[in-house]
């Protein structure tokens, strides 16, 4: 499971993180790397 670390509202946080899915499922479909995605070798 991933948790995000969320500290407290923000009035365009919502809007921040739609676009930030539909953003990766656009890569994901086109076979491109996806935006903040996790790197175990690198430790986050």
């Amino acid at each position: 499971m991933i948790f995000p670390h969320v500290g407290g509202l923000h009035p365009t946080r919502d809007g921040l993180v739609a676009g930030l899915f539909v953003e990766n499922l656009r890569r994901f479909a086109a076979g491109e790397p996806l935006l903040s995605a996790v790197d175990r070798a690198r430790g986050y």
